[in-house]
């Protein structure tokens, strides 16, 4: 395995880790060029690199539903009862589906809020960051 190791959080918010992680993720999820999306099963998955590398499981989930998504897959996340995670992730993708949001645009939110974090002096919750920023647009 691959995975990077995080000795403080903040280290993973930063673009080009998660474009590595990204990539890492589409090329898993990816079928050949030959197969029929339609034909390929959902991908199950979990915390990729959560719990012994540090990482944050918002982030890799969203960067997990980003891939499938690319990838035309479904997705099953398996939050191994982490019952809080599995209500905040059906939350966020109801909202990132209601908002109609790209894969492109939510790499732009998330290189905006790895610039907040790295500029801001406490942390700001990923999910809590994106509602913030797609509720207002829509109130306009």
């Amino acid at each position: 395995m691959d995975a990077l190791h995080f000795r403080h959080q903040r280290e993973q918010y930063n673009m080009r880790q998660v474009t590595r992680e990204l990539k890492k993720a589409y090329c898993g999820f990816k079928a050949g060029d030959n197969t029929h999306p339609d034909l390929l099963p959902d991908i199950a998955t979990g915390n990729w690199g959560c719990r012994a590398f540090n990482g944050d499981p918002k982030l890799k989930a969203l960067i997990q539903l980003m891939a499938a998504a690319r990838a035309k897959r479904g997705l099953a996340f398996f939050t191994f009862k982490n019952f809080s995670l599995e209500r905040e992730l059906q939350n966020m993708h109801h909202l990132l589906v209601t908002h109609r949001s790209t894969v492109g645009e939510l790499y732009e939110l998330l290189d905006d809020y790895c610039a907040v974090i790295r500029s801001a002096h406490t942390h700001v919750d990923l999910f809590d960051w994106i509602r913030n920023t797609l509720e207002p647009r829509s109130q306009l």
